[in-house]
């Protein structure tokens, strides 16, 4: 019975892992190189072979939806668990996939006046990324018990920029149902269409890095082209807090962010 008993956990286990697929086929040996730094955040950094990270639900909690993560990090790393892992992590506590996207930054050591230079071609490249991450999520849905039409997109920082730029560059394949911009900018002139995707917004007033008209810039956007939005500015909470906890008021934002999703609808369970 002990045996049994082992066995069943290890299936449970096993089942419940993460689910790592690449994006694009190879194209040689990964560069990716994920460290501490000196704020004992991990950060990976070189990531030339993109992938997604799939963490499910509980089946029995499963709602259908799911949400795709992008993490900041400048288009040079990638904040890793802060803005990522950690945070499809909590997703999946009230039965929403969370899916972590590694895409493609600027290559390990790039000087400071190359990365100023390469800027654009990185951009693309990440935002190619993020539409593939759209389609594949889609084409597993089934699979992952998740309803393709209730797939959202959230980014912090550069993620969210890139966020932003999913929203400006997006076909009926590749639509999120909704976005969430977290400390990000938008690409320059922002004008958003009128099917863009419902927007959760987040931003901290005292936000050293990317001021917050940023983020007003975004809503005026918004509210020209018609899409429903809420934006939360916090009085409080510096750039990068992700959804660690810092004592500070915008620690509150996972619970209106989970508010908003109940309200329209993304935390109903799919009728089986």
């Amino acid at each position: 019975m002990r045996i049994l008993a082992a066995v069943l956990i290890a299936a449970g286990s096993a089942a419940a892992a993460p689910i790592v697929m690449k994006l694009w086929p190879d194209s040689g040996p990964s560069t990716a190189v994920t460290e501490k730094g000196a704020d004992g955040e991990r950060r990976t950094r070189g990531v030339n072979q993109p992938s997604i990270t799939v963490h499910l639900p509980d089946p029995a909690k499963a709602t259908g939806t799911a949400v795709i993560v992008a993490p900041g990090g400048g288009y040079r790393h990638l904040t890793i668990d802060k803005e990522g892992h950690g945070v499809a992590k909590w997703f999946t506590g009230f039965g929403v996939a969370g899916i972590l996207l590694e895409y493609r930054v600027q290559p390990v050591d790039t000087p400071a006046d190359q990365a100023k230079r390469l800027r654009p071609r990185t951009e693309a490249r990440a935002l190619e990324d993020a539409l593939q991450a759209m389609k594949m999520v889609r084409a597993h849905a089934s699979e992952w018990r998740i309803d393709p039409a209730r797939i959202g997109f959230m980014g912090f920082s550069a993620g969210g920029h890139l966020t932003a730029n999913l929203g400006l560059h997006f076909d009926a394949a590749t639509r999120p149902a909704f976005l969430g911009i977290f400390y990000g900018s938008a690409p320059e002139p922002v004008e958003f269409v009128p099917n863009t995707p419902p927007v959760f917004l987040v931003h901290a007033y005292d936000d050293p890095t990317v001021p917050v008209t940023r983020a007003t810039t975004i809503v005026d956007a918004l509210k020209r082209a018609g899409i429903p939005a809420e934006a939360h500015i916090y009085s409080k909470g510096g750039h990068g807090f992700g959804i660690s906890k810092k004592g500070l008021p915008v620690d509150s934002w996972p619970e209106r962010m989970r508010e908003w999703m109940e309200i329209n609808g993304w935390l109903r369970k799919i009728a089986e």
